[in-house]
């Protein structure tokens, strides 16, 4: 998988979050307190790995870290969102790049339990962002 980036603003992303500090820094304050208090921050990796579709590798940067989470293996997928307009079916895109994120994992791990994947998105648009923050909303009623 190409881990390459078109953008500046993309790169600037991808190198900061891959200084430990920096991503440390990071999730200390945009991590849900529930989750942080629950992951050990020491054991934060940095994965190669990418699993953004071709179609927005011009306008997104992702990153990955492994960390543990109790006795478990968890992520956390860092998406970077540059474009300047909403996507209200974004829920949609990070659940299958969660997908393919757990199958590269099963792959690799066959006989290790599922690891618990936590998406977050930055955003860096100037609309408030409305679009459904989980998959579920965007199935009709």
């Amino acid at each position: 998988m190409s881990s390459s980036i078109h953008q500046p603003h993309d790169k600037f992303f991808k190198l900061s979050m891959g200084e430990l500090q920096v991503a440390k820094d990071f999730l200390q304050a945009y991590l849900p307190s529930k989750l942080l208090c629950k992951i050990d921050l020491a054991t934060l990796k940095l994965e190669k790995n990418s699993f953004i579709d071709e179609t927005y590798k011009t306008n997104e940067a992702d990153v990955i870290y492994q960390v543990k989470l109790a006795e478990y293996t968890a992520y956390i997928y860092i998406l970077c969102e540059q474009q300047t307009v909403v996507d209200p079916y974004m829920a949609l895109r990070l659940c299958i790049y969660t997908m393919r994120l757990i199958e590269a994992y099963h792959h690799q791990y066959p006989t290790e339990p599922l690891p618990l994947v936590y998406p977050l998105v930055v955003y860096a648009g100037e609309k408030i962002w409305d679009a459904p923050l989980e998959i579920f909303s965007l199935y009709g009623e």
